[in-house]
């Protein structure tokens, strides 16, 4: 978890994923080309909404799944069409797309350079949806963030437990993970919020 200073009193919670590539422009390419990504203010990261992706020039670092930030879901019209075309273009499903009673249908995928992706079909929330936690105590963890960054408790869909942000509309969902890895050094290093006063 990183702290950044926000430009103004204005800028939102949740500001930017960074994460680690062996070739950060193959990396920009591939959000540009399928999650309709834009080119960020440096040619190593892109942006999604209002979120940022930054990639950091690491060989081989170990895949997001199993670690503190396992993943993040991205929301789209179409979740076979949608993975047909990821796959196609390098990444690895992990999981078929498959409908979800009381939630949504959904699929994971990991893209070529380690990041496990939800992609998933949620018309109430497109393009980035989630943050995904494994952590030893899920609820510690969500009081922890709506403490210190806001948001909003509620349950997604009414069903699971998290913290929903807005401008950019994003939730933050904590899962039970004893043996989670820490994130850092891996493919998803880190996640950060824009803070008015980064002193306080």
């Amino acid at each position: 978890l990183v702290l950044c200073a926000a430009e103004s009193a204005l800028a939102e919670p949740f500001d930017h994923f960074h994460l680690l590539a062996a070739d950060p422009a193959k990396a920009v390419a591939w959000y540009k080309a399928n999650l309709g990504a834009r080119d960020g203010d440096t040619p190593d990261r892109v942006v999604i909404g209002r979120t940022i992706f930054a990639f950091i020039k690491t060989d081989n670092p170990p895949p997001s799944a199993g670690t503190a930030v396992d993943h993040f879901g991205f929301s789209v019209p179409d979740v076979d069409a949608a993975m047909t075309k990821m796959q196609a273009a390098g990444a690895k499903v992990l999981t078929p797309a498959r409908d979800v009673p009381g939630l949504f249908k959904l699929g994971f995928i990991e893209d070529p350079f380690g990041i496990k992706i939800e992609i998933l079909q949620d018309a109430e929330t497109p393009g980035v949806h989630h943050i995904h936690l494994l952590v030893p105590d899920p609820e510690a963890s969500l009081a922890f963030y709506a403490r210190h960054f806001g948001g909003e408790r509620a349950k997604l869909k009414g069903r699971i437990d998290g913290v929903k942000y807005t401008k950019p509309n994003v939730w933050l969902l904590a899962q039970k993970g004893d043996n989670a890895a820490p994130s850092q050094g891996h493919a998803i290093d880190h996640i950060g919020w824009a803070v008015s006063d980064l002193n306080a």
